[in-house]
């Protein structure tokens, strides 16, 4: 079977040759898609698909199964009826009986008229003699036919396509004794012309004709061989600036680069386009080829007015349109059309136009139109020029040339930086808003925002500010202002103002004047080395940028805005000769620093929802706090155990003098928190024949076991009754404290709290939750076939014996505190019968739980986590704590089992209940 598909309310036929027919469309037009026996098979009654094959006939008897019966009638008139049934071997292009019908009257009467010759050499002509098949049919084959070995061209296109002499075969590969059959979608014209000569003799191309002559290009035309015109008609020609027009044709440069945006080394031929095909001019430009129903289009406009006028070394499309390329296109009149109308003429407002010559290279920095929307006229009329001027390079710059820290001269003789990053490019605070384009002049940038040349320092542009009169104080305290003085150095600075430090305190202000090196590093925290503009920051994306200090801050762009964490940037790229400022109204310091933290959370908007404090994701440099016990031996051999808590940014050197003194002693280390002890530390404990242990924090003298992580969603209401969400991940020790400063941050707007995490909540985290949240609601997931580590799960049966003698089971599944209460329970109530346990988990049974099991148990088994768990199912204990309309709260226990458990759990999170 063959795929054939039809254009709808057409008679346009496209094979299984076509490899685009699962797509349902043929230029943009819906089709059917049918099936039909393949050339040489044939159906059989009551049999699927066509599985027999049918006999072969000569080309002659091949025509009227085919459905060209006029080519058949047309043969016999010619004479042509012996050659086509006798031997040899023939390629027969046979057009279908529609297209005979669609030559012009007058043409096909004056063939009908004289059958033996006309209608003879153009049957002959759709003759070569040979037989190919389709994968025969090559791209570029020119083959001569039995019409006085005139010749026809073929193409074959990459969407499977055949044509010749641009009429496209339709129904390909029809075998006969003697040859074969392709059925063409119409009839064969012998190309009598060259290119030159259909432009000799198409007075509606007597403009591009004189262009081409002008150029000393009419011989390709003529020898040139494969080549595709797209012809601008005189019409399109009317319809460009009479200046461009007279510019062009006078610069034989710009003029060749027109006329070689106009040709196409390849034959495209207008039946073979079925959807968009890339291809390019020889003047090195890509356009698209497609079409839109009947028309022919170009990058999407249907500009083609005449389609495949074939020749003998190619074919032309008229087009009603000019395409100039940007080569040329002078660089004011490409910015022109490129978005930076504006900027074109203030040129011509400044009269400045004529100082730039065309025969010198230039770059051009074009600020687009939408950079002009905040900036007052009244800034750069005072002198239009020169800040023209600052847009123009010195040279001819490409893209591949650019790189960061280079500097480029502009007219005015200053020197312009480059900054370049991952996904742009920019030159000072204007990022390039399209690829360089190369112009007849130059070079073309289309740049976001006009260029500002910084003429002072960071510290000067500082000074010069008196909203950073408190910034200043501070570096000028720790030196920092001669970093920022340095005209060779190159920093991003994120400034607080006066209002930021204002916010912070008094007394903290205080705290960080008195102590330098915590200023320095509060102060470095906010310089990072290198430029950073705006436009450089990737859009949707974190941008991580490195700080002095050596933590990181997080940047992203939204709504044109420059963002650190959630906190707007409130004025950026404030360029300065040395680096940039961006303007902060919240100062920065880096998470971990925790006592720092609560002190500004205490000090900043106390009761207020809006954070108060840009953070940045890193590491904290404290993870630890380390405990030290030593062990000293007495002169009269009694021993007492001195303890050492050490904390803080020189823990290393306080760690390295207690290992030191006292080596006879012996020092054992107890580690809270996550990383470990330096092994210089360890050397030095060991060879003072001390030893230590690392153990992890347990809170409040309850077991956390098998929580290593809590997710924590926070409801709050606004003042509007609005309502929303926050999520945080809790990891670590110090859980609980850190819960109650997110709680004690949102009073009284909770609406609700969801813990998601593994193990029992401890008995404080239940207070700080139950305290600050109208509703809460606990999640422990155990993962499949898993309890949680350290608990055990007790499901117990229990066998009923009725009065009638026959016997009922109740299972019962326990978990949690209490158990003992509750298997005294079972075992006690209703009617006596017996007791059947199985207890899951991991570890040993406690001793009191194990006695009294097996005082009631009948019997019992005890299974590990990596045996089979009950009822070859995974299973979860979910408890859930909801507030009662009294005011009191309840717990409600599910017991969850299956393969849709994950489910199960979600759907019980989210219910109301």
């Amino acid at each position: 079977m063959c795929t054939v598909q039809q254009v709808t309310g057409t008679d346009k036929k496209y094979y299984s040759s076509c490899k685009t027919w699962y797509r349902k469309s043929i230029c943009k037009k819906p089709t059917t898609v049918s099936y039909e026996c393949c050339p040489g098979y044939i159906t059989i009654g009551g049999q699927r698909g066509c599985p027999a094959v049918s006999p072969l006939m000569s080309l002659y008897s091949s025509l009227e199964p085919l459905g060209a019966t006029t080519t058949k009638d047309y043969s016999e008139r010619a004479g042509l009826q012996e050659q086509l049934d006798g031997p040899g071997t023939v390629t027969f292009f046979v057009p279908r009986n529609d297209a005979w019908d669609e030559l012009p009257r007058r043409q096909r009467n004056e063939l009908e008229r004289n059958a033996r010759n006309g209608l003879s050499n153009k049957l002959q002509y759709h003759m070569v003699n040979q037989r190919l098949m389709a994968s025969d049919l090559k791209d570029g084959d020119v083959l001569p036919t039995l019409h006085d070995n005139q010749k026809v061209l073929i193409n074959h296109y990459r969407n499977g396509i055949v044509t010749v002499n641009c009429v496209r075969v339709f129904k390909a590969n029809n075998l006969a004794t003697n040859g074969v059959v392709h059925m063409l979608d119409g009839v064969l014209t012998e190309p009598a012309r060259t290119l030159r000569k259909i432009l000799d003799e198409n007075k509606e191309l007597s403009t591009l004709k004189s262009a081409i002559v002008g150029a000393g290009m009419m011989s390709d035309l003529e020898e040139e061989q494969g080549l595709t015109l797209l012809a601008p008609t005189n019409a399109a020609f009317e319809k460009l600036p009479d200046s461009v027009l007279k510019r062009i044709l006078s610069d034989p440069i710009s003029l060749k680069a027109l006329l070689n945006n106009h040709l196409v080394n390849n034959i495209h031929c207008a039946e073979a386009v079925i959807g968009n095909t890339l291809v390019e001019t020889k003047e090195g430009n890509q356009m698209v080829l497609g079409c839109n129903g009947d028309s022919l289009t170009i990058n999407g406009k249907p500009i083609v007015d005449k389609k495949d006028l074939v020749a003998k070394n190619g074919v032309v499309h008229t087009i009603s349109d000019v395409m100039v390329p940007h080569s040329a296109k002078t660089a004011l009149e490409l910015a022109k059309s490129s978005g930076a109308k504006q900027f074109v003429d203030m040129f011509a407002e400044a009269g400045i136009g004529d100082a730039i010559k065309d025969d010198e290279k230039h770059t051009f920095l074009a600020p687009s139109d939408d950079s002009f929307k905040d900036t007052p006229m009244e800034e750069l009329s005072s002198d239009l020029k020169f800040v023209l001027k600052n847009h123009i390079l010195k040279k001819k710059v490409s893209i591949y040339q650019l790189y960061n820290g280079q500097k480029l001269e502009n007219e005015n003789g200053k020197k312009l930086r480059v900054f370049m990053y991952r996904k742009s490019i920019c030159i000072e605070n204007s990022c390039v808003a399209k690829k360089g384009m190369e112009t007849r002049t130059g070079q073309l940038y289309i740049v976001k925002n006009l260029i500002r040349l910084p003429e002072k320092t960071l510290m000067n542009d500082l000074e010069d500010k008196k909203e950073f009169s408190t910034l200043i104080e501070l570096l000028r305290l720790t030196g920092l202002d001669r970093k920022l003085s340095d005209p060779t150095g190159s920093y991003t600075l994120f400034a607080p103002t006066n209002k930021a430090f204002l916010a912070l305190g008094r007394r903290r202000l205080n705290q960080l004047k008195g102590n330098l090196k915590e200023l320095e590093a509060f102060l470095r925290f906010h310089l990072s080395g290198g430029v950073v503009v705006r436009g450089g920051i990737n859009s949707g994306l974190t941008n991580i940028l490195k700080t002095l200090h050596g933590g990181t801050v997080h940047l992203t762009s939204k709504d044109g805005n420059m963002m650190i964490g959630r906190t707007k940037v409130m004025e950026s790229d404030l360029m300065s000769t040395n680096g940039v400022i961006h303007v902060i109204d919240v100062p920065l310091t880096p998470r971990g620093k925790q006592d720092f933290v609560s002190e500004i959370d205490r000090t900043v908007n106390p009761g207020s929802k809006k954070t108060s404090i840009i953070t940045s994701e890193i590491r904290p440099s404290i993870t630890r706090v380390v405990i030290v016990k030593k062990t000293i031996t007495n002169p009269d051999g009694s021993t007492n155990v001195q303890t050492y808590r050490l904390e803080g940014d020189d823990i290393e050197e306080q760690l390295r003098k207690l290992a030191i003194e006292g080596r006879s002693h012996s020092v054992t280390i107890m580690v809270e928190g996550n990383r470990d002890i330096p092994s210089e530390i360890l050397r030095l404990i060991e060879q003072g024949g001390g030893r230590y242990s690392k153990i992890t924090k347990i809170l409040n003298g309850e077991t956390t076991l098998g929580r290593t992580m809590v997710n924590v969603t926070i409801t709050t209401v606004d003042a509007d009754g609005t309502t929303r969400e926050q999520m945080h991940r809790l990891e670590g020790d110090n859980i609980e404290e850190r819960l109650q400063r997110l709680t004690r941050r949102g009073q009284p707007n909770i609406e609700s709290i969801v813990i998601k995490g593994v193990g029992h909540l401890s008995k404080e985290l239940q207070r700080i939750i139950e305290s600050s949240a109208i509703h809460y609601s606990h999640i422990t997931k155990v993962l499949p076939g898993k309890p949680a580590m350290g608990s055990h799960v007790l499901t117990v049966n229990k066998r009923i014996v009725n009065r009638d003698g026959t016997t009922r089971e109740r299972t019962y599944h326990l978990e949690g505190t209490g158990i003992e209460q509750q298997l005294r329970r079972i075992k006690e109530e209703g009617q006596q019968g017996s007791i059947h346990i199985r207890v899951e988990g991991e570890g040993k049974l406690p001793e009191e739980l194990r006695r009294l099991i097996e005082s009631i148990a009948d019997d019992y088994v005890q299974t590990s986590p990596d045996n089979q768990p009950f009822l070859g199912s995974r299973k979860a204990t979910v408890k859930k704590m909801v507030k009662n309309p009294d005011g009191t709260y309840s717990t409600h226990t599910y017991t969850l089992e299956g393969d849709d458990i994950d489910e199960q759990i979600r759907r019980l999170s989210e219910s109301q209940q």
